[in-house]
């Protein structure tokens, strides 16, 4: 089984529009569905945070308001749902209270990702939320072997430098 994971590309980071637009996010969707094909399952995280979430320079945080639960900030392009075989959603950043980068930082084992022979992860941002979520798939998995990253399917705030840098920390090969 191979198992495609899309970090947050979510209207809120994609849209040139969006609150948090990350350069880039924009095409991600395309490159995604370049590839989806090859997936048996997918999983989409998605950010989904309280009106009073921390992270938000309002409560205290360094960002702006973005992805608030049940809006269209939070939207994932209708598409990607549409080509995926099969699809799961892992919401993250719903307690007001924690910062959540990662889309598995709770711990908690998926059995899409832990069974798979093969994890594909791309997204929004690389430098950020796509960076931890892979941090939490190794720790899942136990291991790094047989998580890619699907470079060309990211956007990054800074060109990619940091996520470079949590790849090789993590031995994860470009896919």
């Amino acid at each position: 089984m191979k198992t495609l994971v899309v970090v947050d590309v979510q209207y809120d980071f994609a849209s040139p529009e969006g609150a948090l637009y990350v350069k880039g996010g924009e095409k991600i969707a395309e490159k995604v569905m370049e590839v989806i094909d090859q997936f048996d399952k997918v999983v989409f995280t998605m950010d989904f945070h309280p009106i009073n979430h921390c992270s938000f320079k309002e409560n205290g945080g360094i960002w702006p308001v973005h992805c608030v639960a049940y809006t269209a900030g939070t939207a994932l392009p209708m598409e990607l749902l549409r080509a995926a075989r099969s699809y799961e959603v892992a919401l993250k950043g719903q307690s007001p209270e924690r910062e959540e980068y990662g889309g598995f930082a709770d711990g908690k084992p998926v059995a899409s990702i832990v069974e798979a022979e093969e994890v594909v992860v791309c997204g929004i941002a690389g430098d950020y939320c796509v960076g931890e979520t892979l941090r939490n798939i190794v720790k899942m998995r136990g291991s790094s072997q047989g998580v890619k990253a699907y470079w060309d399917g990211t956007a990054f705030f800074d060109g990619g430098i940091r996520y470079g840098e949590i790849l090789e920390e993590l031995g994860v090969e470009k896919w």
